[in-house]
């Protein structure tokens, strides 16, 4: 499975998106499937533990939780180690 299908899945649990009527793009904003700060947080701590990753305060900024995509970045910055800083 690729990294934007294995994050696909957590956010399908962590909102509540049924996958046999709707599967969300890899840009798609997550808020049309009802992110809001609550489900950023359960979703951050869900990622943390599937792919055994700690995210620091500085991560855990909505842009970084918009989009599969952006979760992507994320992690692919975490892994690098370097996190992108607020402009």
């Amino acid at each position: 499975m690729n990294l934007a299908n294995e994050i696909r899945q957590i956010v399908q649990k962590i909102l509540a998106i049924d996958s046999d009527s709707h599967t969300p793009d890899q840009d798609a904003a997550l808020k049309q499937y009802g992110m809001d700060s609550v489900a950023m947080i359960r979703l951050a701590v869900a990622v943390e533990k599937h792919f055994g990753v700690k995210f620091k305060g500085r991560d855990l900024l909505e842009r970084n939780f918009t989009s599969i995509d952006e979760i992507m970045k994320l992690l692919s910055n975490k892994q690098q180690g370097t996190i992108r800083v607020p402009e």
